[in-house]
Order: C-alpha cells, then structure tokens, then sequence
C-alpha cells in the first residue's frame, strides 16, 4: 500500500503556497489532494472556489491551542449540516487541505461509498490506501511499527491496520489531527446501518469513541441526507456540535458570479441571478446550464424572461419532491407537516420541527439565531413557492376552523387563518374594513400583491424592488409582522390599545431614533435612524 500511488497527493508546500494566510472572499485553487469530493470542478468555475467566512472560522476552531484555563482540552468533533448544493463538500475539503499543508496526521474521505464495502476487509483497504497515501511522508517508523503490531489474530491484518488508524494514530493528546468524511449519510441509509454490518466502521458513527481526553483529534462528518445520522446518533448534547451551512453570503456570492463571463458581467443581471438563486452555488450551476441550453437572450429584459422560465422550471421539480414525500406519509404526520410548514412562514409561532426525512429532500436549510435557537427557511424562492402550494393545498385544521366559528382564536391560530387566506387571494385585490385609532370607520385598506418573501435576518425589508410583495418579518422581527411596499402591518386578536402597550409592539418605538440595534446590525448601520426611515431606505 505505501507503493500505492492513486491517493497520492501534491506536495504540502504546494499547499502551503496556495493557503498561508488565505482570507474569506479569495479565490484559490486548490492543488491535487489524492481525493476530491463528487461533482468538484463540474461547474463553470472548474476547480476554483471562494473562501468563506465560514470555512475560515471552523479552521480557527479546529487549529486553537487549547489554553483556556477554565477548559480542559479536549477532541473537537463537527458535523457540517446542509441540503446539498450549499458547498459543504468544499468546505470540507478546505479543513482537509488546511490540514494536510500544516503537516497534520490525517485522512480524508472524500466519498463514504467507497468505504461503504461488503466486507470489513474491503473497506479497510480503501481506508489504509488513503490514509497511506496522503501521511508516508510524515509517519515515523515506530508509527508504521505500530500499525502492523497492532493485530487481531481474529480478523484480517487490513483490518486491525484501520482500527489502529482510527483508536490511536487519529486520537493523540499532544499532536494534532484530523478526520474528514465527506457523503457521510450513505453510512445510514440502509437498516442495518453501515457501521453495525462493519464494527471497523463503528467510529463513524458513535462520536463517544472520539474520547474527550484525545485533545489533538479533530473529526468533521458531512454530506448529503444527513440528518437521519444527526437526529438517531447526535444525543445528550451532542447537537452543540453540528454547524449548518447555508447559502452563501452576498459578498461571497458576487466573488462567485465574478467567475463567470455573463451572469456576473453587470449588476442588473447579478442582482437578477442573486433573486432567483438566494445565492445557492447549486441553483447557480442549474441556472448557468439553464441558459446555456437557451441562448435566444439578447438584453436584459430577455434575460429576465429566461430567469422565469428557469424558476418555473425549478418550482415544478421542488413541487413533485414536497408531493412524493407528502403521499408517503401517515395522516398524523401530514398535521405535523403542515404545522411545521406554517411555523415557518410564521417564524414568530410556536416552533415545530421538520422530521428528518422532509431535511433530507433539501428544500429547506436550517441556521441558529443568537440565542442558539433553530430555525428553518426555504432554501431559494422556487423551493419556497413549491412548499407553498403545498401548504395552500391544506386545509385549515379543524380545530381552527370551530375556534373560527365561535370567535376564540388563538393569537398563533388568527394569524395563521388569516396568512392562509392572504395566500390564496394573491393577484387580488383584498378590502378590509378599516378604523382610524379612535375606532371611527373610514375608508377600507386595499391590499394587492404578486408574490411572497420572508425577510432574512439582519434587514429590515426585502430590499429593493419588490414593492408588490408581501414579506414576513423573522422570529423577534421588531413590532411588525407583514410589510407590503409601504405598508407596516401588525397581527393581532387584541384591540390597538392592548396590542400597542406592549413594549415589543408600542409603535412609537418605530420613530424613535436611533433604531435599538438587533443581533449582527451594527450602529454604523443604522447611522442615526429609526426603524421606519431605515426600512424606507432599504427598499
């Protein structure tokens, strides 16, 4: 095996050159690693990729001197959570590289199936060949001898040789090192899973074999339908150690269209792109392929047309996914479905979770507020127009429905009848009967919209352009819960004076300048301003 030259990476320096000092929002190319993640460097942008701030702070993480006197040093082990196409193999592969320049002990997997074998043995090979492969370089000889003297008389030398590669070569206290598998979640899909056919496998999937006391090991677990593993294996704590990832952020996006000749040749056309995609690398590698099998485009306007025809596209096939899994499920479980769907266009609710099998369809993506609270967003605006189709296709609960008759909503159960029939009215025009603040009648309110949006964390509106789309504000979104162009809405069972003496709802807290800052805003940002002229201002 140490002869084997198929995993044989490039040299450390070369990747020293390429990462020293790297900075999120570079773009670098990676030298050959002996193993590179499914579909790298199928897209427009080959093998080039963006740092992200993301990538940059788990290396900080993994790669701390543990010093802190008020904690004992200890392994550190992360699962990297997200639907696919959000980049997490790229991630993944950035701490390996990382790794690897910095001359650690490690191995990398970049695809659980080729460890995912018929026999132990089998799937020893491929490990030791990799592990091999990229450390012969810097294994001393008493390493090597402790490899082969390792043996269980019981089983294959291979075997004993992976075992040894895992429970002491990967777990040193004093020396760093790192264990990155990438398709994790094959490991789970069949029942048995992997790891119980294969005990060689077993510390891919008990994290407790990964002892506290191995300060120097790293282990990061990824990959697509992934979160069966997470909710069956990740307990008693254990869910501190997973890290969603997400789309990309604006700046880091833009870096990505600059990669390509057309969709980021001018700010119209990227900010079109930037809409339909929510900036998702795998709807961009779906949309440039999109328009390269449809070039009639010919300027701007065109190329909005095209982008339609794209999310249309899109929204079907996210349609047909959200439908299957819907069909398949028992009728205790459809209630689920659709509560949990509504909490999350209603993020201000109750929360309910998505089961794992809904996670694993990737139509949504989850993040952490500051409080360390999880929430669930649509991953792009096709996948979001499709979970609402399917929301709209629901009945209200039955329970709603009697509270309806009689008068006795809840908070939580108006909003939601009331959100419900919003939706099935857009396009149309929707009277209210309306009364000025002293409850004297006066002319209805008319509201019409096109669309609907939920505004991320960290803005205040959708942004420009979307004057005829109604946007839900997130979970402690301040006083208000719809707007529509310049339209603030509040939602509430109670009467105004109730509702506005509340301090989190009082309007006159949306005048008064400057605007109470929220998590991730900074008082640069809000330079003075009240929360209405600031939201003014963004759209």
């Amino acid at each position: 095996m140490l002869n084997d030259h198929k995993y044989v990476p490039e040299s450390r320096l070369n990747f020293a050159n390429v990462l020293q000092n790297v900075r999120a929002g570079q773009s670098i190319t990676l030298p050959n690693l002996g193993d590179r993640p499914k579909h790298f460097g199928q897209g427009y942008q080959e093998g080039t990729f963006i740092v992200t701030q993301q990538m940059v702070d788990i290396w900080q993480l993994l790669s701390a001197d543990q010093q802190q006197s008020s904690i004992q040093p200890h392994s550190i082990k992360r699962v990297l959570s997200g639907p696919m196409g959000v980049g997490k193999s790229y991630l993944a592969l950035f701490l390996a590289a990382k790794a690897y320049s910095e001359y650690w002990p490690m191995l990398y997997i970049a695809d659980a199936t080729k460890i995912d074998q018929p026999t132990e043995e089998i799937s020893s090979i491929a490990i030791c060949k990799r592990f091999l492969s990229i450390n012969k370089d810097i294994l001393t000889a008493a390493e090597l001898k402790q490899l082969v003297q390792h043996e269980d008389k019981s089983k294959p030398l291979v075997v004993s040789i992976a075992a040894t590669i895992f429970c002491d070569l990967l777990q040193q206290i004093s020396r760093k090192t790192l264990l990155v598998v990438d398709e994790h979640g094959v490991l789970f899909i069949s029942d048995p899973p992997t790891p119980q056919r294969l005990p060689v496998l077993i510390p891919l999937m008990s994290l407790t074999y990964w002892a506290e006391s191995a300060a120097g090991a790293r282990v990061v677990l990824t990959g697509t339908a992934h979160a069966k593993f997470e909710k069956k294996y990740l307990r008693d704590g254990m869910q501190d150690w997973i890290e969603f990832a997400g789309p990309l952020t604006d700046d880091i996006f833009d870096k990505l269209l600059g990669l390509h000749t057309f969709l980021g040749s001018t700010t119209i056309i990227k900010e079109e792109v930037k809409k339909v995609t929510n900036c998702v690398p795998r709807e961009l590698i779906q949309l440039d392929a999109f328009i390269n099998s449809d070039l009639a485009f010919t300027n701007v306007n065109s190329f909005k047309d095209i982008v339609s025809e794209f999310e249309n596209e899109r929204i079907e096939k996210f349609q047909g996914i959200a439908q299957n899994y819907f069909i398949n499920l028992p009728d205790i479980e459809k209630n689920r479905y659709r509560s949990a769907l509504g909490r999350m266009f209603l993020p201000s609710g109750t929360r309910v979770a998505f089961e794992w099998k809904f996670l694993d369809l990737g139509l949504v993506y989850r993040f952490k507020d500051p409080l360390k609270h999880t929430h669930y967003l649509p991953l792009c605006p096709s996948a979001q127009k499709a979970l609402l189709n399917m929301y709209l296709t629901f009945d209200l609960p039955q329970i709603v429905i009697n509270q309806l008759r009689i008068g006795k909503l809840s908070g939580e159960q108006f909003e939601d009848a009331l959100f419900n029939r919003l939706l099935s009215r857009s396009n149309t025009e929707t009277l209210f009967t309306a009364t000025d603040l002293n409850n004297q009648a006066t002319n209805p309110v008319r509201i019409e919209f096109k669309d609907y949006r939920m505004i991320k964390p960290h803005c205040l509106s959708l942004g420009p352009g979307y004057d005829k789309v109604l946007g839900r504000g997130f979970d402690r979104y301040p006083r208000f819960d719809f707007m529509l162009g310049p339209m603030f809405i509040q939602v509430s069972i109670s009467d105004f004076a109730t509702h506005n003496a509340k301090e989190s709802t009082d309007i006159k807290n949306a005048f008064a300048r400057p605007m109470r800052r929220l998590p991730g805003m900074t008082i640069q940002q809000i330079a003075g301003r009240n929360q209405i002229e600031m939201y003014l201002d963004e759209i």
